[in-house]
């Protein structure tokens, strides 16, 4: 009876830590975008751009160890119409479509595409 009340009490307490386990399905809808580095430049002062009206995609980045390469994954957004701090820049090519883009690292926040920032202070 005492070994029945133990399993019990087991199943129990260990049944809410079951149930929080991500599944493969979830951890799988964040898509990664793979590219091939090109060039990258580390800039001395920072440059100053800002945002449009709208918000803008900010990306984490894994850099590649054995060959020069990155995986982007979406990890938030920038908000409009703020002015932010860029540090890093980097050319790369995607695997994917074999076009070039430009990204640069915006200071505290993540790598975000060239062509979505503004040169200059926000007015």
């Amino acid at each position: 009876m005492k070994k029945i009340a133990i399993l019990i009490a087991t199943l129990v307490l260990t049944l809410p830590f079951t149930a929080t386990l991500p599944t493969p399905a979830v951890a799988a809808k964040t898509k990664t975008y793979k590219f091939s580095i090109i060039n990258a430049n580390f800039i001395n002062a920072k440059q100053t751009f800002h945002t449009a009206k709208s918000s803008v995609t900010v990306y984490k980045a894994a850099f590649g160890a054995d060959n020069p390469s990155m995986n982007l994954t979406a990890n938030g957004k920038l908000k409009p119409a703020s002015t932010y701090y860029v540090t890093k820049i980097i050319k790369a090519k995607s695997d994917a479509t074999k076009q070039n883009r430009t990204f640069s690292y915006v200071q505290g926040h993540g790598w975000v595409q060239q062509t979505k920032l503004v040169r200059g202070v926000f007015n």
